[in-house]
Order: structure tokens, then C-alpha cells, then sequence
């Protein structure tokens, strides 16, 4: 089964790596179509730019709420998706939770980080979901963001919610199982999901198995899924900033 299994996620890895890998080079094609540019300046300056307005999402800190919303989902998204390098270390080699061992007392630490990070995107997603939404913000509500961008920013703030849940609902079951099965690598108290823990503990193991794969194979392929839609989608901007920002 372990093997079926890391044929499979090989499977679908390839098949992502593929489908990205396309559309990275489309639009990298469509970018070679505009007129060619020699860069001149001080490089150091474009440099800072980079760094500060898009690494450091400098804009976005015009309004202190939404900035602070912002902050958490780009923050999560960049830390929590380290997270996703064991993931696909695990499904590969049919490993388990892999760098725990290796980590020790810091693994509990890091996956403390990461659920909180995952409370926080959470948090962050269905209050943005409400603003768009329920609260009807003015912005949102204009003639260039109805139809397709509101659908999109909908989807990816929906996306993104629920793959977090993901993550809690894996880790609460992981931790039951932990006392179960020798298969399931100790990670410590998590601080977050072991307050879903109730709503798994009462199931069989059979289930519980059922219910902490499914989480970490709809993580995974939700991951892999994602990055593909985000070459379509208008968020696709987030990643086009570092070389726009450059120039």
C-alpha cells in the first residue's frame, strides 16, 4: 500500500510539475513579446525596491486593518508552505512526518508556528470574505471588480480557508493516532488542533487513518492545485512584482 501510494503522489507531482512548468513558459513567451528593455540605474535601488515593495509588500501598509489581514496570509502563505518540503519529502520516500526526528523539541516548535499561522490566515480569509461579501466594502463593489475579479478573489480566499482546515484537521488526528501506532512520530502538544482533538477521538482507528490521509492528500493536491489556478488568477501580480519591481 505504502508503495502504490508513493506511486501515485509521484504521479500527481509529475502532473503538476508539468502543468506549471507550461504555464510558467507561456507566460514568460508573452512577456518576450513586449518591446526589449535595457536596464539602466542605480541597481542597488531596484534592488531596495524588491525588497521593500515586493518582499516587503510596502503598499499594502496604506490602512492599518486590511494591512495587518494581508500581512498574516502573506506570511502564512510563505512559512506555512515550508511545511509543504516534508510533505513531499514523505510522500516520495513513504516516510512519515520525516524532519521530526531529526529536529527533536524544535519540530513541536515549528508546527506550534505553523498552526498558529494557519489560525491566523484562517481568521484573516473570512474576515476578508465578510468584507467582500457581507459588509459590501465600496471598493469591491466597483464596475472593474464585479464578474471575474470578484469571483476570483472569492475563490482564492475560499482556497485558502480551506486548507487550513486541512492542516488542523490532519494534525488533530495525527495526534490521536500518535497514541495508537508506533507509525505516528511523537510531535508534542499542538497548541491549535488539539482542540479539534475531541471531535476525532471517539472514531475507530480504520477511520482516523482515513480522515488524517485524506487531510494530508487534500493538502497537498489543494497546494499543487492552487499554484496552478494562481497562473490564471489576478493574484498572479504577487509573483510578477519581484521582476516588475526590478525594472
Amino acid at each position: 500500500m505504502a508503495v502504490f501510494q508513493q506511486i501515485i503522489f509521484f504521479i500527481v507531482l509529475a502532473i503538476a510539475g508539468y502543468i506549471i512548468r507550461k504555464r510558467v513558459l507561456s507566460i514568460r513567451n508573452n512577456i518576450q513579446l513586449g518591446k526589449k528593455q535595457t536596464l539602466t540605474g542605480d541597481a542597488g535601488k531596484r534592488v531596495q525596491n524588491v525588497l521593500l515593495i515586493a518582499f516587503g509588500q510596502k503598499k499594502m501598509f496604506k490602512k492599518i486593518i486590511p494591512a495587518t489581514l494581508h500581512f498574516f496570509i502573506y506570511v502564512g502563505f510563505l512559512v506555512i508552505n515550508l511545511e509543504v518540503l516534508e510533505f513531499i519529502i514523505d510522500g516520495l520516500a513513504g516516510t512519515h512526518r520525516i524532519f521530526a526526528p531529526y529536529l527533536g523539541g524544535f519540530y513541536n516548535v515549528l508546527m506550534n508556528i505553523f498552526e498558529f499561522l494557519a489560525i491566523a490566515v484562517l481568521f484573516a480569509c473570512v474576515v476578508f470574505l465578510i468584507r467582500r461579501n457581507i459588509v459590501k466594502v465600496k471598493r469591491f463593489w466597483s464596475a472593474e471588480m464585479k464578474g471575474w475579479p470578484q469571483l476570483d478573489g472569492n475563490l482564492i480566499l475560499i482556497i485558502e480557508s480551506v486548507l487550513m482546515i486541512a492542516i488542523l484537521t490532519m494534525n488533530a488526528s495525527d495526534q490521536i493516532l500518535q497514541t495508537r501506532s508506533d507509525h505516528y512520530v511523537a510531535t508534542g502538544s499542538l497548541f491549535f488542533s488539539s482542540t479539534l482533538i475531541p471531535l476525532f477521538e471517539s472514531l475507530n482507528t480504520s477511520t482516523l487513518i482515513f480522515v488524517e490521509r485524506f487531510a494530508w492528500w487534500f493538502h497537498i493536491v489543494g497546494i499543487l492545485g492552487f499554484t496552478v489556478y494562481v497562473t490564471y488568477s489576478k493574484h498572479l501580480h504577487i509573483f510578477m512584482a519581484f521582476p516588475n519591481t526590478y525594472n
